[in-house]
């Protein structure tokens, strides 16, 4: 049996120090907002799914294109992911990134990375 696809998680393993909903709420000049949305989840005011549709509305009117500009800067990636994924596609394994977080950035990611994409 030979290797089709690897899946990498955005959060915590491709990026560090930042995730991915974070990301865009810095961009956007909502992190004190988001930081406010995670203390009260993490003090159980909020459930999961509260959290994540105040979230989410944090992150209207951000253009992905600002999220691609600005990502690598933000972002705290893992060494050698490019060449990983060139390697991969060498082989003629599919690699995909999956996320909880905002498909704009994961989006992002694909693009940059090169991560199979559709």
């Amino acid at each position: 049996m030979s290797i089709k696809l690897v899946c990498f998680d955005l959060d915590d393993t491709l990026i560090r120090e930042i995730h991915s909903v974070m990301l865009p709420c810095l961009l956007n000049g909502k992190e004190q907002e988001h930081a406010i949305i995670q203390e009260k989840e993490e003090q159980e005011q909020l459930n999961y799914m509260e959290a994540d549709y105040l979230r989410a509305k944090l992150l209207s009117g951000l253009e992905e294109e600002k999220i691609s500009k600005c990502f690598l800067a933000v972002a705290r990636p893992l060494n050698n992911i490019s060449e990983t994924i060139q390697v991969l596609h060498t082989h003629d394994i599919r690699c995909i990134v999956i996320t909880v977080g905002p498909k704009q950035v994961a989006k992002v990611v694909a693009d940059i990375w090169g991560f199979t994409s559709g």
